[in-house]
């Protein structure tokens, strides 16, 4: 019967093309793993830094290559194959990995060109977007205006990781512009926009900083630059989500206005706010900060129980800003140890099998993503179904001769659980001390006999089940026979019908019928006493007539 391919493709293989194209070669599954006709293949890929965020891409191909294009320039990237027959996908490879050439990078994000003092210009800007390769420097260019003509370009190269540049200002009535681009290895990059700065005697406040977006995992540390210029010198003002900041241990403002936070947390998300201000102006940049925490506790429920299983379902609560990955069940029986399971993060209900029967279990169920595993929910109690064993009748359990007793272990009830085992012991009635005969008999002996017992003599049977849901101890009185095959009494001196095992004065059945007896008895020698007496005196008196 055809199914799944159980092998995966055999040598994988990627082939850089280009900046923005790969090509994938591989060969079929061999041909005991194949199990069916294979009708295709499917490649996955997605780049590292977007594995665990979001689903790879899949393409199809029914040839053993595919060329992959439209990828992002001087990016790694994690690829799978699999093939697949009409019953469904098989076995994927091993991840393999291959990262695009390198190009050109886009232009800085962003400049700012502002005026430090009457002869010193601050040129500040961040990196590309898209760097497309490793930065090896910056291309800085200055050209000046004065009286509607441009005098010229001036072009001075920096180093890659400079992003902040000063210059003087040599002619005070002139109008400065300045531009810049990016490098790598395959050369120089789009331009910026242009900034102008205008002849100004004052210093207005301004901040050099740009406002960003910044995504951190939680416990990061953080710096948040405010650094400004002015003159008079500015006042900065920080606020969070609108309010004014206050400090703590955690969170602390520099001279230079940089605002350092220790250990993010979830609540320290939001949108910061520097202000800067003097006489000549003000300005204000803003930092939205997320940050993205381990997933909050599911919500577990046990929707099912079974008398080896549990049907377990949950619902997610917040994510924490990274998709969740998985989860880990943890349960544990009473008196046994913790035990985990992770679970594929595409389900939201599993059946927490192979369970002892009729046992209570603590389960708690967690969330992981990314950044990290998230706190436990509250421990769910729940039962599997299923009884202790249930003892059967006297009448149903044992059997007896002069010398043993047989036990018929079959009659005893599982209760819905399995017996696991038996253990019988025995003792004459009246002792305090139990012989052990055997501690562990298996369910599948159906009968057991217990032997070399003394004729005629009085016994106390202890037979204890087992299984996973507890035990049943039941206690049986018996008297074994007597050589001849009749039931004596305790002392021994008469044989007695096999009809009770206690003593000939207290047994009920015995002593009703030879009370009537004695009374009837008693009841003729009276009437007839009276007869006699009755008798005798017309007897009398006659004689006297």
């Amino acid at each position: 019967m055809e199914d799944v391919p159980s092998s995966p493709p055999e040598s994988p293989q990627c082939d850089v093309l280009g900046s923005t194209s790969i090509y994938i070669t591989w060969s079929p599954p061999d041909i005991d793993g194949q199990n069916g006709k294979i009708k295709g293949y499917k490649v996955f890929y997605i780049s590292i830094d977007e594995l665990y965020e979001t689903d790879p891409e899949v393409v199809k191909s029914t040839n053993q290559y595919v060329t992959i294009e439209n990828l992002r320039k001087y990016t790694n990237y994690t690829v799978w194959v699999l093939a697949y027959t009409k019953v469904g996908d098989g076995m994927k490879t091993k991840p393999f990995y291959c990262r695009t050439h390198e190009d050109v990078p886009s232009a800085p994000q962003a400049i700012k060109a502002i005026p430090a003092s009457s002869t010193k210009i601050i040129i500040s800007w961040l990196p590309p977007d898209l760097p497309n390769g490793d930065i090896t420097g910056y291309t800085f260019y200055m050209s000046m205006l004065e009286g509607g003509r441009e005098e010229g370009t001036h072009k001075r190269l920096l180093g890659p990781y400079v992003e902040m540049h000063e210059t003087v200002r040599t002619q005070e009535s002139a109008t400065y512009q300045f531009w810049l681009t990016a490098s790598t290895k395959m050369g120089e990059g789009e331009k910026t926009q242009v900034v102008t700065v205008p002849p100004n005697n004052k210093v207005p406040a301004r901040i050099v900083s740009f406002s960003q977006r910044i995504v951190t995992p939680w416990k990061e540390h953080l710096e948040l630059p405010c650094r400004k210029v002015g003159a008079p010198a500015p006042v900065t003002i920080w606020r969070q989500d609108g309010h004014n900041m206050e400090t703590s241990a955690r969170k602390t403002i520099a001279k230079n206005g940089t605002l350092y936070m220790k250990e993010c947390q979830a609540s320290d998300a939001g949108n910061y706010t520097c202000s800067v201000e003097n006489t000549w102006g003000k300005d204000e940049i803003v930092y939205n900060i997320v940050v993205k925490v381990p997933p909050e506790a599911p919500n577990l429920t046990v929707i099912n129980a079974y008398t080896d299983s549990l049907h377990l379902e949950w619902m997610d609560n917040s994510h924490g800003g990274s998709p969740i990955l998985g989860y880990v069940i943890n349960y544990k029986r009473d008196n046994g140890d913790w035990e985990e399971l992770q679970v594929d993060a595409k389900t939201n209900s599993h059946l927490l099998s192979n369970l002892w029967c009729g046992t209570r279990y603590q389960l708690y169920i967690t969330a992981y993503n990314k950044i990290g595993t998230g706190l436990p929910c509250d421990i769910v109690n729940s039962y599997t179904k299923g009884n202790p064993p249930v003892q059967p009748k006297h009448s149903q359990m044992i059997t007896n001769n002069s010398t043993s007793v047989t036990c018929w272990l079959d009659s005893w009830g599982d209760g819905g659980c399995g017996i696991l085992y038996f253990m019988i012991e025995s003792r004459v009635y009246g002792r305090s001390s139990w012989n052990v005969v055997s501690n562990h008999i298996p369910p599948t002996e159906r009968i057991y006999t217990v032997s070399d017992l003394i004729p005629g003599t009085k016994y106390q049977l202890k037979v204890t089940a087992h299984n996973n849901a507890g035990s049943t101890t039941a206690i049986y009185n018996f008297t074994t026979l007597s050589p001849q095959g009749v039931l004596y009494n305790n002392d021994h001196s008469t044989p007695v019908s096999h009809l009770s095992d206690l003593p000939f004065y207290a047994n009920f059945k015995l002593l009703l019928p030879i009370c009537v007896s004695l009374l009837m008895l008693l009841a003729l020698i009276g009437a007839a006493l009276f007869l006699r007496k009755r008798s005798m005196s017309g007897l009398e008196l006659y004689k006297r007539q």
